[in-house]
């Protein structure tokens, strides 16, 4: 009888009452003198249980129900013996098996339980077990099984969590698909890359200081038929017009010979020349331009001639014993297959001053300015 009563469900509130706390509530009752220390001692070692403390879990309720059933048996037999106490108790040590079946008293309904956490109990070598966390007692969990109808008492390290079946299973939802883009047309202005044939080039610009002021310098770079990386100076005139060829990714062979068409010959013409945002000027500006690689104008002072380098002339203002001074310095460039290799500056005297930069405002070729400046080649 006290068996059943200590897995009732509707009591499942537990406390922990050791050896010594058995005995005080016996001598609380005047029961003391007929329990044999060394006999209940030996009934709890004959059980597989030290008698240095070990807790045994009882229903704070079944208090009563505890010194009721030892007045009885102490009635009945003179003496108190714990064995029986111990095999009725062993359902509900920390870690033990299932509990029995609740079964409710005659005339007694089973009360609704609320049910909170899902959770899966795994112990060693026993199948696994689910069902929900009741009630948290510290170092333990009160777990209804809903398959057995019935309430064990486990450790913590042996619940875990009972995810949904659509994550347990591994089931991932799959990512939803991005939209489609759609690829900019060939009419575009916003190509991201050129056709498969048509070379590889961008603009690149710098910054220079002549005579004191900031000018911005445009090229183009590319690579020929060699896979050499070669450059041409982009007018400012044809900047609007290389940079929406460049935007558009038209040709390579398109770009050149919009810059005067010196690397390539007419058949390599293509029809992309056609679209009205390539062409070259209009009708005010044609003799200034460059048609086919033509020039139908003679070459200006304003620039050299091609091949002829590049260089020009910077006044530095520099303080020495707090006077201030001019100096001068020449700054050219070292071209090789129309490939810029370096970079480097040349002092220049200053008796040599007018004369250079007379030399400069003609344009003539770097060559013979560095003669000048004894700079050997």
């Amino acid at each position: 009888m006290l068996g059943k009563e200590i897995v009732r469900e509707n009591e499942l509130c537990l406390t922990t009452l050791g050896l010594s706390d058995i005995l005080a509530e016996c001598e609380r009752v005047d029961l003391g003198r007929a329990i044999p220390t060394h006999s209940s001692l030996s009934a709890l070692t004959a059980t597989g249980i030290s008698s240095d403390g070990f807790d045994w879990l009882l229903p704070i309720t079944l208090q009563e129900e505890l010194l009721s059933f030892a007045e009885k048996l102490s009635s009945q037999n003179g003496q108190l013996t714990l064995s029986s106490l111990v095999r009725q108790t062993c359902p509900q040590l920390l870690g033990g098996e299932r509990g029995e079946k609740s079964e409710s008293k005659k005339g007694e309904s089973t009360q609704t339980k609320k049910f909170s956490i899902p959770c899966i109990i795994k112990q060693f070598k026993q199948p696994e077990l689910k069902g929900f966390i009741q009630k948290d007692l510290g170092d333990r969990f009160i777990v209804y099984i809903p398959e057995d109808d019935s309430t064990i008492t486990v450790s913590k390290l042996l619940v875990y969590p009972d995810f949904p079946e659509s994550k347990s299973s591994g089931q991932i939802n799959k990512i939803p698909s991005t939209k489609k883009v759609t690829p900019p047309s060939k009419n575009s202005l916003t190509l991201t890359r050129r056709n498969k044939g048509d070379g590889t080039g961008y603009i690149y610009h710098r910054t220079i200081t002549r005579r004191g002021k900031q000018y911005e310098e445009f090229y183009y770079r590319y690579r020929d038929e060699a896979g050499k990386l070669r450059s041409k100076y982009i007018p400012t005139r044809l900047l609007d017009k290389v940079r929406s060829a460049e935007l558009s990714k038209k040709p390579i062979t398109d770009i050149l010979f919009l810059l005067g068409g010196g690397d390539i010959s007419r058949g390599e013409q293509s029809d992309t020349l056609d679209d009205g945002n390539v062409q070259i000027g209009d009708e005010n500006n044609e003799s200034d331009s460059i048609n086919r690689g033509e020039q139908l104008t003679p070459p200006s002072n304003k620039k050299r001639k091609q091949g002829c380098g590049t260089g020009y002339i910077e006044c530095k203002p520099i303080k020495r014993s707090g006077k201030e001074y001019k100096q001068y310095w020449y700054h050219y460039e070292e071209w090789r297959e129309g490939e810029c290799i370096d970079k480097k500056s040349k002092y220049i005297p200053k008796r040599l001053v007018q004369k250079l930069e007379k030399m400069d405002n003609e344009k003539q070729p770097v060559r013979i300015i560095l003669e000048l400046l004894e700079v050997k080649k």
